[in-house]
């Protein structure tokens, strides 16, 4: 009997600390946590009809880098969004030139293919940026083509 009495007793107390962890956690000023910058492009979102392709860097951290719709593409570079135009008319997928503001030329070759669903998943490719100095630089990216119903 003084067993069970010690048990219900002990269970009180876990119970009480339990809920008082949970309101330490629910009053967390959020002024005192540390905002973080985004890194890479924000989000998007596809409207019904519409198909997009995204593009990650091929590294740890995955950042989003690449946009491209039939309306618009959207690099990151230099920390900030540029807007870049296709330098051609082909599908938005695999193969694509592009050129930014500054007339750099920039490839997107995307390989290694898997359709699922309605969408593509591209395991591998790379960008190649031409600045005006004539330094090629070679970014490893994965990508996704997607369609939304």
């Amino acid at each position: 009997m003084a067993l069970r009495g010690i048990m219900h007793l002990c269970l009180k107390i876990i119970t009480a600390s339990f809920i008082g962890f949970l309101a330490g956690c629910a009053t967390v000023d959020t002024a005192s946590v540390p905002q973080t910058e985004r890194i890479g492009l924000a989000p998007r979102t596809l409207a019904s009809g519409d198909c997009g392709l995204f593009v990650w860097k091929a590294d740890q951290a995955k950042t989003f880098i690449l946009y491209v719709d039939q309306k618009k593409a959207v690099f990151y570079q230099n920390g900030q969004e540029t807007i870049i135009t296709p330098a051609d008319k082909t599908d938005i997928r695999t193969e694509r030139l592009f050129t930014d503001k500054n007339g750099q030329k920039m490839s997107l070759s995307l390989r290694e293919a898997q359709t699922f669903q309605e969408s593509t998943r591209y395991k591998s490719g790379s960008i190649t940026n031409l600045d005006a100095n004539g330094w090629e630089t070679v970014i490893p990216v994965v990508g996704l083509y997607s369609c939304q119903t």
